[in-house]
């Protein structure tokens, strides 16, 4: 049985939507405004928007451009929560909930990887939306109403302040990386994640190539090939010390990882 099966087959009966309104308004309530936790909780609200766009797509064309935006904002989501939040939930005592976070997201991502395979015009591809769906919700549902009431209620301000930081920081260096491939512009990428293209074009001089290249006069062709190389290595290097840090909390060390 995957994990996925795990989580929905352990909620008897699943909780309601009453339950899941009440639990993210009283982590609304907890939650500062502009802090981790409510940027995470809007997250939240953008991925079920997605979800329910995907569903109530006519056909099977609109259906992929839908779940296309649903696939950004939730790797986006995930890849943040991965390299920040849940580090700092296994310091913080909450070991158990961030391994169990982790085992979630990746039967996730790999349950993703499924549905686009399959045809999207097709009740088994709606069955397995759904399938996915309830099993995010859930693990939504746990975020808000313990994992990171606790988190906020026991990590020192100090600790609150840079885990914002970095969690804002590792969301946009991905929107960054997704804009630059030219896969999207940033009208389109900026529809998918809630925000303005404005905001992505200030994220972009931040955190992507012209920002880093900036105040160096520019780069001739060889130069600027370089910078590529060392911004691909930069974002292989935090995939690493994402995993790194899963398996430290796993409780197994990563001695098998280039330094």
């Amino acid at each position: 049985m995957s994990v996925i099966d795990k989580v929905i087959n352990a909620v008897t009966p699943a909780e309601t939507a009453e339950q899941r309104a009440d639990v993210r308004a009283k982590a609304r309530a907890i939650a500062s405004p502009g802090d981790w936790f409510s940027l995470i909780l809007d997250h939240h609200v953008i991925l079920e928007q997605a979800f329910a766009a995907t569903k109530a797509a006519a056909d099977g064309p609109s259906r992929v451009v839908a779940l296309k935006k649903l696939g950004v904002v939730l790797m986006g989501h995930a890849i943040a929560e991965e390299a920040v939040v849940y580090p700092a939930m296994g310091s913080a005592g909450e070991k158990g909930h961030a391994t169990t976070g982790y085992d979630e997201q990746v039967e996730v991502k790999m349950q993703m990887a499924k549905l686009e395979k399959l045809n999207p015009a097709s009740q088994e591809f709606l069955d397995k939306l759904e399938e996915i769906r309830q099993a995010v919700a859930h693990h939504m549902y746990e975020e808000e109403g313990d994992w990171y009431p606790e988190l906020k209620k026991n990590a020192p301000a100090t600790d609150q302040v840079q885990i914002t930081k970095r969690y804002e920081e590792e969301f946009k260096r991905n929107a960054v990386e997704l804009l630059e491939s030219g896969e999207r512009t940033a009208v389109q990428l900026g529809r998918e994640l809630g925000v303005s293209d404005c905001s992505l074009g200030k994220w972009k001089r931040q955190f992507g190539r012209q920002g880093q290249a900036s105040g160096s006069g520019g780069l001739g062709a060889e130069q600027s090939r370089i910078a590529q190389l060392e911004r691909e290595l930069a974002a292989v290097s935090r995939q690493r010390d994402i995993l790194k840090k899963a398996l430290a909390i796993l409780g197994q060390e990563p001695n098998n990882f280039t330094r």
